[in-house]
């Protein structure tokens, strides 16, 4: 990633996928390191921030196993 920012010069990272769900100390890790690797002038502006874009994680499921068999069959197999 630092390389990127070096190469790029962007503004903002937006981290999203499973990234995006980890707590915030694991983010202030990632962000410690690409401000550590990177050049000075590449992060004078940089922010790295979660992605709004990515749908929230979902809550602790409390309908036990007939949530999480509902959230991990592929969308296609009740066409089969």
């Amino acid at each position: 990633m630092a390389d990127a920012v070096n190469l790029f010069n962007p503004r903002v990272i937006a981290v999203g996928g499973q990234l995006a769900t980890v707590d915030e100390q694991l983010l202030a890790g990632i962000r410690e390191v690409v401000y550590q690797r990177s050049l000075p002038l590449a992060t004078r502006n940089l922010q790295i921030v979660r992605s709004k874009l990515d749908p929230p994680p979902p809550p602790a499921c409390s309908a036990g196993r007939h949530c999480c068999q509902l959230r991990s069959s592929p969308p296609h197999a009740s066409a089969i």
